[in-house]
């Protein structure tokens, strides 16, 4: 199924929004799963959490989507923004990092150098924008006409910087473009790892 993003930024589902002053025991960590089992994996170490009273180790668990709209359906649906990853408020002892690394679909944590360390937390600047709930409002449908060839003030090979959206100030290379829908895929550092990311041509920068 092609999915179209009809914003120039995301729009998260009210579950992700983050008030400022809202206040946490633990830290946020990123924890990689199976792609497309993310929603499986919190429902999983929710259930796992509420059986064995551990809500005081695992705060939170979040699944982070936007709206996207369907091509092919024409339907709004939550899209994953970050497949394959979940986000977790907790407190890193080993009790609850056995609990979340042993669960079913969980590969591991985002940080860690792996034979049971522990990982780092985010920053809480990485927090505010990855967990943010944006200012958009509205999706709207384009018809066949309104659609016209995007022109980009980049090529495939130079590097970008993103002027805004979830990935606002990182700076990446274009690895591939698409005129009809306005989009470029950047590799962007993201976890730890270059990850090819889909970005509007208007909110890519060529670096100088």
């Amino acid at each position: 199924m092609e999915l179209k993003k009809e914003n120039l930024d995301e729009e998260f589902i009210s579950d992700n929004k983050l008030s400022p002053d809202e206040k946490f025991k633990g830290k946020w960590y990123v924890v990689s799963c199976h792609s497309g089992r993310e929603d499986n994996v919190k429902s999983d170490l929710e259930e796992i959490i509420k059986k064995s009273n551990k809500s005081h180790l695992i705060f939170d668990i979040r699944v982070i989507k936007e709206k996207v709209r369907s091509e092919k359906t024409k339907k709004i649906i939550n899209k994953n923004l970050y497949p394959g990853y979940i986000f977790i408020n907790m407190i890193m002892d080993d009790e609850a990092w056995f609990i979340v690394r042993n669960t079913t679909s969980v590969t591991g944590f985002i940080g860690s150098s792996g034979k049971g360390t522990k990982s780092f937390p985010l920053t809480e600047a990485e927090v505010k924008k990855m967990l943010r709930k944006s200012d958009n409002v509205e999706i709207k449908e384009l018809s066949k006409k309104d659609r016209v060839l995007h022109k980009a003030n980049f090529e495939i090979g130079d590097f970008v910087t993103i002027k805004s959206g979830p990935f606002s100030d990182q700076e990446g290379k274009v690895v591939a473009k698409d005129d009809m829908k306005g989009q470029a895929i950047v590799n962007i550092e993201l976890f730890g790892r270059l990850t090819p990311t889909h970005i509007q041509y208007s909110d890519c920068k060529k670096d100088n």
